[in-house]
């Protein structure tokens, strides 16, 4: 039995998850398909007038039209590079690929059939405001490739529980060092993502703590953050393990996903602490077929330590053709895409 639906017309208050990789982040900051679009039309070349004839003699020869442009080839340096193909186009180390679109990468790692997509983001600081959030980009382009293949989405937002709903405010005020420093925009874009899952048909759901959940953390004390990236990881793997046995009963292989931060989707070997991850559990529970993919937004890295830890650090250059996709496979079923950079993201 699933529980924590997310209520379209009247959503739970929800707490917003806590993310070391935020945390080190901001500490280092400085300040379905369709078919494709028909093409242009090719503008006509010029009508040619025919030459009068002269009496008695053979029609002269019509001129060849002229030439549709006499401007000279830009050269090579200033000519827009090629789209990358559909399968994309081999870019370096880590299986590098550079799609077009974000969905294109996505159709590649589908290829896999997975039946449980773990996606794990960095949270948008405070500071790159003036930036889309991942989760409003997953919802824009990601999400709708997903539609129909895609069963229900779980949402890393902790809901308050209606049987102990006094519990949530020690929880509340521990996160208060970690969400403040967040884009005003994070917690909402996470609750558009539920309202857009549903509409694409889709199932959402927040998670929700048991009484007993609620008040380990409220118990922590100084330890009530890593507290609750354990206490997520454990709700997602729980709602997570509820919907495949559901979709198993009734003969259906739609993917189960889960969004939220990218401490959490990890795949052994990892840097981050085992307990705060739900990967190893899913990978086992669907045998062999779960898919860790992080989405990177590359204005947000920063040269610091949590930065540094993740397996990709240092090996792919994350300003590599900066107007593509990139997807790079570290380790078999993990998966990072980075989005383009943005054009004027460098001016702000």
């Amino acid at each position: 039995m699933l529980s924590g639906t997310l209520h379209v017309r009247a959503p739970a208050r929800c707490v917003a998850s806590s993310l070391l990789l935020l945390l080190a982040a901001c500490a280092g900051a400085k300040a379905p398909p369709g078919g494709a679009a028909a093409p242009d039309p090719a503008p006509a070349a010029p009508a040619v007038r025919k030459a009068p004839e002269r009496s008695g003699s053979a029609a002269a020869p019509a001129p060849p039209p002229p030439p549709l442009s006499t401007a000279p080839p830009a050269p090579p340096s200033e000519q827009p590079p090629a789209a990358p193909a559909a399968s994309g186009e081999p870019c370096g180390a880590l299986q590098c690929r550079r799609f077009a679109s974000a969905a294109a990468a996505l159709r590649h790692v589908l290829r896999e059939q997975p039946l449980m997509l773990g996606l794990g983001e960095a949270h948008t600081p405070a500071t790159s405001q003036h930036l889309a959030t991942t989760a409003a980009r997953f919802s824009e382009q990601l999400l709708p490739v997903l539609a129909g293949n895609a069963s229900h989405l779980i949402v890393e937002l902790l809901a308050p529980n209606p049987a102990c709903r006094e519990a949530a405010r020690p929880l509340e005020q521990a996160q208060k060092p970690v969400t403040e420093p967040q884009a005003p925009s994070n917690q909402g874009d996470y609750v558009k993502l539920g309202v857009r899952a549903r509409e694409l048909g889709v199932e959402p759901f927040l998670l929700t703590p048991s009484c007993e959940e609620f008040q380990a953390i409220a118990d922590a004390g100084e330890d009530a953050i890593p507290q609750t990236l354990t206490t997520i990881a454990t709700i997602t793997t729980r709602l997570a393990k509820g919907a495949l046995v559901q979709n198993h009963k009734a003969g259906s292989s739609r993917l189960v996903l889960a969004y939220g931060g990218a401490l959490h989707n990890d795949l052994s070997p990892s840097a981050t602490r085992e307990s705060f991850r739900y990967g190893d559990a899913l990978q086992a529970f669907t045998g062999g077929r779960y898919v860790a993919l992080d989405l990177i937004v590359r204005e947000l890295i920063k040269n610091n330590e949590a930065w540094r830890s993740l397996p990709w650090y240092g090996q792919v250059d994350p300003e590599l053709h900066p107007e593509s996709y990139l997807l790079l496979q570290p380790a078999p079923h993990s998966y990072v895409l980075f989005f383009p950079r943005t054009a004027d993201s460098s001016a702000r």
